[in-house]
């Protein structure tokens, strides 16, 4: 096993020569990241200034499935939380009613309400029935406000603080049903709000009844697909742990378990099987989720890079981040869940620098880091696209939704053989001296 002290300079390596391609893809990566940083802050000034002319009537089609309504929302922020639905109807509150910037639908950690204001017409000769579906599952209230032509109101009401039971029909997202009689329309108000804070994301979809349990379908299998896939690489590596009895591979069981956890929180699986009856467990457990998996992959990544022998300074400071994603934790548990939250979306950008980690021990020419590398590039690439997607520097779609999915899950597998490939290489560098004496 090679020590921090037993690294070679570059042209004294086994090889006997520098490994260029490696050094090659650090730089990529880091070129790759100052573009992401220049490209990103850009974007918030635009989406703060400017609009897509969004606020458009939606017309209402006999078949449809997963119609994306960011071009047709308005939106109002209620910085009290007070407003009644008479109030933002009225002449004063509805000309503040504004389209959506450059079609984004997350507003960052907010502690207001936020009211979003879409209009469907009906053209056809016959009734529509459609769903207006809500993929961003851990709001804590949603309050749906049909006003029909007559001037009826129809109220429906979901959230994770209120019985799963008021869903209807049942599904991971909260969703609501809609009956536009032939030739009519609807003015349809959804406020979002929190007890205390939150990641505020109105991002909708809409489709016809039927369209929307074809989609409920799909959407089944392929999260059984990623769970199953998920458990399955966590039962072979437990029997390989029993085999091998190494520490990374205790430190993968768990941080992949909590990646279970933080995948059945956000997926709204949880939710719906689970901890429904208690509104503390569903504001609990999908920020401690993210927290326990954001610690567990520090752990992992010191325990299978050997950092505290390799590179003991830089072993310090990742000790130093488990201890500030801890004060995260514990601003939780106290009620500062706003500040909570913001300091875990900023301590996973810095996650997100983990490739670099892995790249510079490759080059120095730690040779276990190389699947590291490989499988912590996915996992990178997901959770900062989803950082930058609850802040609404880049738009929420079904798309990227599904990709931060995805890269979880892949980054899980990946990591199982990354470990397969660090066992080879320990066992090849142990066996290197015997061969050459």
């Amino acid at each position: 096993m090679q020590s921090e002290a037993g690294v070679m300079p570059c042209g004294q390596r086994r090889s006997g020569r520098c490994s260029a391609p490696l050094a090659a893809a650090a730089r990529v990566w880091l070129r790759a990241l100052v573009i992401l940083v220049l490209g990103v802050l850009p974007a918030v000034g635009l989406g703060a200034g400017q609009s897509a002319g969004s606020g458009a009537l939606l017309v209402l089609q006999p078949v449809m499935q997963a119609v994306q309504l960011a071009p047709y929302l308005s939106v109002l922020e209620d910085p009290g939380g007070s407003l009644r639905l008479d109030e933002v109807r009225s002449d004063s509150w509805a000309r503040q009613f504004a389209p959506l910037p450059e079609g984004r639908t997350a507003f960052g950690v907010s502690s207001s309400a936020w009211w979003v204001r879409l209009e469907a017409s009906n053209p056809g000769s016959e009734a529509v029935a459609w769903v207006l579906d809500v993929p961003h599952n851990t709001t804590d209230y949603i309050d749906s406000y049909e006003v029909r032509p007559d001037g009826a109101v129809v109220t429906q009401l979901a959230g994770d603080h209120r019985p799963f039971e008021m869903q209807r029909p049942p599904s991971e997202t909260f969703n609501f049903s809609y009956l536009t009689a032939a030739s009519a329309s609807s003015e349809i108000y959804l406020r979002f709000a929190y007890d205390s804070a939150g990641i505020i994301n109105v991002y909708q979809e809409a489709s016809t009844a039927a369209g929307f349990a074809q989609q409920q379908h799909t959407k089944a299998v392929w999260l059984g697909i990623f769970l199953g896939a998920t458990l399955l690489v966590i039962l072979y590596n437990f029997f390989l742990m029993l085999s091998v009895r190494e520490a990374p591979f205790f430190w993968y069981l768990l941080y992949a378990s909590a990646a279970t956890l933080m995948y059945l929180s956000l997926s709204g699986l949880g939710y719906r099987y689970l901890w429904h009856f208690s509104p503390q467990l569903s504001d609990i457990i999908p920020n401690m989720a993210v927290i326990l998996f954001y610690m567990l992959a520090v752990q992992f990544s010191r325990s299978f890079l050997e950092t505290r022998v390799r590179v003991p300074r830089l072993d310090r400071i990742l000790l130093g981040l488990m201890i500030l994603t801890a004060v995260s934790a514990l601003l939780l548990l106290v009620g500062f869940r706003g500040l909570s939250v913001n300091l875990t979306l900023l301590i996973g950008l810095v996650l997100g620098l983990f490739p670099v980690l892995g790249a510079w021990l490759w080059y120095q020419g730690h040779q276990i880091a190389r699947g590291y590398t490989l499988a912590w590039t996915i996992w990178s690439l997901t959770v900062i696209g989803a950082i930058l997607r609850y802040a609404g520097i880049i738009p929420s779609d079904s798309i990227s939704i599904g990709a931060t999915r995805f890269g979880l899950i892949s980054q899980t597998v990946l990591l199982a053989f990354a470990l397969a490939d660090r066992i080879n290489i320990l066992r090849n560098e142990s066996s290197a001296p015997k061969s050459a004496s």
